[in-house]
């Protein structure tokens, strides 16, 4: 299982999309390499020895990104306290700074 966090694209890019699929001309699609190719690199890499000590570790890793609080690390409830202190001060801040000075917790 993966968790890929993709931004937006910038205005750009998002134009360069827009073009794309609106447009009538086609990219042009150059193959880098064959299909044999890659099946030899998966036998390859599928060789390489990976010790269980080195397999235990990365699921280590693994389990305490997803159970972060059975392993004593910050999970995302402290994370979005923190964040929610942070976006609380950033709210006061511009209140100071358009000269509102008095501060109201929601």
């Amino acid at each position: 299982m993966l968790k890929v966090l993709v931004d937006y694209p910038s205005r750009d890019e998002e134009r360069l999309i827009m073009d794309r699929m609106t447009g009538g001309s086609k990219e042009t699609i150059t193959p880098v390499i064959d299909p044999a190719a890659i099946l030899q690199a998966r036998e390859t890499v599928r060789a390489i020895y990976v010790d269980d000590k080195v397999k235990d570790y990365v699921l280590d890793l693994v389990v305490a990104t997803r159970e972060p609080e059975e392993k004593g690390i910050d999970g995302p409830a402290e994370h979005r306290q923190k964040r929610g202190r942070h976006w609380e001060f950033q709210g006061h801040i511009c209140r100071i700074t358009r000269g509102r000075n008095s501060y109201k917790a929601y």
